[in-house]
């Protein structure tokens, strides 16, 4: 019995298990977000998160509004998430100006919305789950937010 199996048949069986039990497209698009979500180089930090200083609780201990601030060099992002009615926030991005905001999930856009000169905006619907802002400006990304979770289930 040789020691090595030669690499043509090697070939032949990955290809046949290919046809028989292929990845399911889930799979392969869950390992594909997984790779966005770790190959983010270039980010802006989150620097505030109200939510760890608890000063906004109401009588449930939850609190009715959050407020992210991200940054990286010049440019700041700064969100307020509230919870009363359906998951809704307001931003300003700084230094002022027009921008695009896009909200990325890691799989893929949910939603683009213009800012006003004065570089501030409103997210209608936010997403469940890990999500991101881009910053674009033209059609370049100028700032990359750090994954968070806007919302959660709780």
């Amino acid at each position: 019995m040789p020691d090595e199996i030669d690499p043509e048949i090697w070939a032949l069986l990955r290809d046949a298990a290919w046809q028989v039990d292929p990845v399911p497209p889930e799979v392969t698009d869950l390992a594909s977000a997984s790779l966005r979500l770790v190959s983010d180089l270039q980010h802006a930090e989150l620097v505030f998160d109200s939510w760890s200083e608890q000063t906004n609780a109401v009588r449930s201990g939850e609190p009715v509004s959050r407020v992210l601030e991200f940054s990286r060099g010049d440019h700041t992002i700064e969100i307020e998430i509230d919870r009363a009615r359906r998951p809704t926030a307001s931003g300003q991005v700084e230094p002022p100006g027009h921008y695009e905001i896009v909200i990325e999930t890691p799989l893929g856009e949910t939603a683009r919305v213009d800012t006003a000169s004065s570089g501030g905006f409103v997210l209608d619907a936010l997403p469940a789950g890990p999500a991101r802002l881009v910053v674009l400006q033209g059609s370049a990304p100028l700032v990359t937010t750090t994954w968070v979770l806007f919302v959660t289930t709780a």
